[in-house]
């Protein structure tokens, strides 16, 4: 009989053992829980869960914009001209000399059709250009003539000017011909054109005189004086110079 109480009495403090720790299990779960939502430290021997650290301004790195191209695409592109004379010179003319115009040709070396158009910059007006042969809607390949007039009724000097060739609607400009024109304009130099004599030729007796007359024609500021001299001793003859 009292073995049977001591039996009984060993199961009942098991029971209790094993209720007070799973009452000890249940209040640790619960310390941890509130712990974790008010943010305070855990205990030790508890699992801690990772939080990772605020990322800072200076620590946040943007993405990099696209590149932009180093050279955006020009839409003109296929557009090109050239002048295989760029350079015309008229060389020295006198004043109101008549000299003969020079002509260039414009080529489209492109792969476009060009309104073809341009602009002079002339200030003394010294040449005359003119669209000679060819179209203004210069097709790929195509050739326009111009022809060039030089104004040699100018004070003497030397004369620049020069021309670009480029298309109507190229507003840049990037794709132009240029042309560069000079001439020098000289001062005429007097020049005599003509000496007439009156009378050609007079037979004169011993001891008479005779008065010629000499006409002498010529420009730019030339000398009419005449010098006369005499030679020869069987025959009267003269000669004239100026």
């Amino acid at each position: 009989m009292k073995e049977s109480l001591q039996n009984v009495f060993i199961r009942i403090c098991a029971v209790l053992l094993i209720a007070c720790v799973v009452v000890s299990s249940i209040t640790a779960v619960q310390i941890i829980r509130v712990y974790a939502e008010e943010g305070g430290d855990y205990p030790e021997n508890t699992i801690e869960e990772t939080v990772p650290e605020p990322v800072t301004e200076q620590e946040v790195t943007e993405p990099e914009p696209e590149r932009q191209q180093e050279e955006q695409s020009d839409p003109f592109d296929n557009y090109d001209l050239t002048c295989y004379t760029p350079n015309v010179d008229f060389g020295s003319v006198y004043q109101g000399t008549s000299i003969s115009d020079k002509q260039i040709g414009i080529v489209n070396i492109g792969l476009t059709t060009i309104p073809l158009t341009w602009e002079e910059f002339d200030e003394s007006t010294a040449f005359d250009v003119a669209l000679v042969k060819g179209e203004r809607d210069l097709e790929p390949g195509a050739t326009t003539t111009f022809s060039i007039k030089p104004n040699t009724n100018l004070p003497a000097g030397k004369y620049t000017a020069k021309y670009q060739f480029f298309s109507l609607n190229d507003y840049r400009r990037h794709h132009r011909a240029e042309v560069l024109v000079t001439m020098t304009i000289k001062a005429n130099e007097p020049y005599v054109s003509s000496v007439d004599i009156t009378p050609g030729s007079v037979s004169l007796p011993t001891g008479k005189s005779y008065k010629f007359q000499a006409a002498v024609s010529g420009g730019n500021g030339y000398n009419e004086a005449v010098v006369w001299s005499i030679a020869g001793t069987a025959e009267y003859r003269y000669y004239y110079k100026w």
